[in-house]
């Protein structure tokens, strides 16, 4: 019996976990999701594929502008094919140069510098640069909706920390409380009755009661510290001194609350919509790999500068259209696996949304479940108090053994324990349940 009362209240302590008291900067539950949002280590890592994201945008944006390039060449050959056209280049060429036939067969070294200046405007016929904007303004949706959801994950577990903190403050006064009472109790008993081997049996068992308190009010300054280590890292405040409140966040109501959600609130969870607007990307993929059906066109103009000895500059330029249209196996291959990563991701959602709604109702009925044990656990405590003053007051008449006594006491200590568990899992649970559908817990 009393072993078991050790065991449920460990088991109490395990699910309590994370915190460390050791913090002089107080704050309350609306304090921690403030400073969370605002340092939280989970929120700038998606902040910084946003703004990838934003980078990608402008890169995509940059294609429909005109691409320009200098270049600065100096050239020195004998080739005869080159030469030729280094000289023409120039326009250096003479009568004189066309009377020596072998001279053009086997030139001297010809140089030259030239300086030119070139212009590409690319025109968008296949609205392939479309495509790819979509792309990424579907993907950089996704990540806002799966920032939002961190954003929601982070609310729920403060949420869940902060009130298991708080109950375990509850736990910590009761249990500090009933050991006075039984130490009372125990200094009173007539230790040094040897003849009664069965009262002296009691005795133990009340000291054995005694050091399961102790160290359960010892593990509870333990749990707290790992609770407020967790508070830390989800608020981006490792290095920061922190006590949590002792103030309730406003009371989400166990009694009679409304689990009726139906499927459209459920759909718009921010974890589906984001993987759908992955599912919308992987469609404009598709979109944009078909576009490479189509020929590229563009707009080319180029002005050369060219000298040999830098006394005479020879200039031409140069314009025109260029149309290349590219043909082979890679593209419909390509478009074939944009195709597969899109019905991938679209078996992803269903799949998802199936899980949503499995999970859903399971959530539900364990809220219903625990809202009985909660109201069950309730009453009970109130019968094991009164039973306490009672066997109390019997006891102190002689009427009752001290046995009959301890055997209540444990009970009401299991109870009280396991009332604490439950309403930190229904907190948890609760916390879960609604945050998940974007309404706030205040």
């Amino acid at each position: 019996m009393f072993r078991k009362f050790s065991v449920i209240l460990i088991l109490f302590m395990i699910q309590a976990s994370y915190s460390k008291n050791i913090g002089a900067k107080v704050l309350n539950y609306e304090q921690l999701i403030q400073t969370a949002l605002e340092h939280s280590p989970l929120l700038k890592a998606i902040d910084a594929k946003l703004n990838i994201m934003d980078s990608s945008t402008k890169l995509a944006n940059s294609y429909y502008f005109p691409t320009f390039e200098i270049k600065q060449r100096y050239l020195s050959t004998t080739n005869p094919v080159n030469a030729f056209g280094l000289k023409l280049t120039k326009k250096e060429f003479k009568m004189a140069d066309f009377q020596n036939i072998d001279k053009l067969n086997s030139p001297n070294t010809e140089s030259t510098h030239q300086t030119t200046l070139s212009v590409y405007i690319p025109i968008n016929i296949s609205g392939s640069i479309n495509a790819s904007k979509n792309i990424i303004n579907n993907q950089s949706s996704a990540l806002q909706f799966e920032k939002k959801w961190i954003g929601n994950e982070i609310k729920k577990n403060l949420y869940a920390l902060y009130y298991t903190n708080f109950n375990l403050f509850a736990m910590d006064d009761f249990l500090k409380k009933e050991r006075k009472f039984l130490e009372k109790v125990a200094n009173a008993y007539d230790i040094k009755s040897s003849e009664n081997k069965n009262r002296y049996l009691s005795y133990n068992q009340a000291r054995i009661i005694l050091e399961t308190i102790n160290e359960g009010i010892n593990s509870i300054k333990l749990e707290r510290n790992k609770i407020l280590e967790s508070v830390r890292y989800l608020c981006g405040a490792e290095n920061e001194d922190l006590e949590l409140a002792k103030v309730l966040p406003r009371e989400l109501s166990w009694q009679n609350p409304n689990y009726n959600i139906n499927n459209e609130r459920i759909y718009s969870r921010y974890d589906l919509l984001a993987t759908s607007k992955q599912m919308d990307a992987a469609s404009a993929t598709i979109t944009k790999e078909e576009k490479n059906y189509w020929p590229n066109l563009g707009i080319l103009g180029e002005y050369n500068i060219t000298t040999g000895k830098f006394d005479n500059y020879a200039k031409d330029r140069t314009l025109g259209v260029v149309l290349s249209w590219n043909f082979g196996m890679s593209i419909p291959s390509t478009v074939s696996l944009a195709k597969a990563n899109y019905i991938l991701r679209k078996t992803e959602l269903e799949s998802k949304k199936a899980e949503v709604l499995s999970d859903t109702k399971r959530l539900r009925d364990e809220l219903e479940q625990l809202t009985y044990s909660i109201t069950s656990m309730e009453k009970k405590h109130q019968f094991f108090e009164e039973n306490k003053k009672i066997l109390d007051y019997q006891y102190r008449r002689g009427s009752v053994d001290l046995y009959n006594m301890l055997d209540n006491f444990t009970h009401y200590l299991q109870n009280y324990s396991q009332l604490q568990t439950s309403k930190s899992t229904y907190r948890a649970k609760l916390a879960e349940y609604t945050i998940n559908f974007q309404t706030e817990v205040q």
